[in-house]
């Protein structure tokens, strides 16, 4: 996964999995789905993103990942 903030367009990018060719679906005016070949979501973009998180949120980013699923 990777996640990028663009500041000069206030634009939130998250990829959950990279992939050469996607087609955008819009949500509503600020969210837009990237969607694979097979229909599965690869990647979220915020747009108006700081309006949502403030600045601070915007450059913090913590991980979490768990240790086991069973």
């Amino acid at each position: 996964m990777k996640i990028h903030y663009n500041p000069k367009h206030d634009l939130l990018h998250i990829i959950l999995k990279d992939v050469s060719k996607v087609r955008n679906q819009r949500v509503n005016d600020e969210m837009v789905l990237d969607i694979d070949k097979k229909g599965k979501v690869v990647g979220i973009e915020i747009l108006d993103a700081s309006s949502y998180l403030g600045k601070q949120e915007l450059f913090s980013v913590t991980v979490e990942q768990e240790k086991d699923f069973a």
